[in-house]
């Protein structure tokens, strides 16, 4: 999965447990699907911070991809190790559980979910040593950073399924998109 799948899914994720925690009465109002999704994301991006969100939905290959592709390169050439387990956004919850009612508290809570929807959306359970790792072994071996980079091209012009979750993301992103400019221009006007 590549940029547009992993945002837009991440986001529509949080946006749906926002208007479902924070909107219990939602369905019962028969509130406007606009005005629940101007509302759910005016919450988000004031309460947590939709770049935030944004950028925990690609923390894991943020770091990964250089640690894998370039400083492990000649041993490992694998852009899924550290923040691909499992304890990346468990220990990110812990950090933001025990920060308490700080700032940074929401900030890690944020990093956390996403973070953990980009490990269900790459199909981490696929690979379970890489999951879990140190239990049940060391990280498997890639290919050559050159070969990832033509594997994902190969897939793109030969396999229209790895269309889908980019479609879906940018799908799911237009009427987020929507809704902030026209706050942004509510604002400046």
């Amino acid at each position: 999965m590549l940029i547009l799948g992993h945002v837009g899914i991440t986001v529509a994720a949080a946006m749906a447990s926002e208007a479902v925690f924070d909107h219990p009465n939602a369905g019962q109002r028969r509130a406007h699907v606009a005005d629940l999704l101007r509302s759910t994301v005016l919450s988000l991006s004031s309460r947590t911070g939709l770049r935030w969100l944004v950028l925990a939905s690609l923390l894991p290959d943020i770091i990964d991809k250089p640690l894998g592709l370039v400083l492990y390169s000649s041993t490992l050439s694998s852009g899924r190790l550290y923040c691909h387990t499992i304890w990346f956004p468990v220990v990110l919850l812990a950090a933001g559980t025990l920060a308490r009612r700080s700032h940074s508290r929401m900030i890690l809570l944020v990093l956390s979910f996403g973070s953990a929807m980009h490990l269900l959306l790459d199909s981490m359970w696929r690979t379970p040593i890489t999951l879990f790792w140190p239990i049940f072994g060391p990280f498997p071996h890639g290919n050559s950073p050159d070969q990832w980079l033509l594997t994902i091209i190969h897939h793109l012009l030969t396999d229209p399924r790895s269309y889908v979750p980019e479609i879906v993301g940018a799908i799911l992103l237009l009427p987020l998109l929507v809704v902030i400019l026209r706050e942004r221009r509510r604002k400046y006007s």
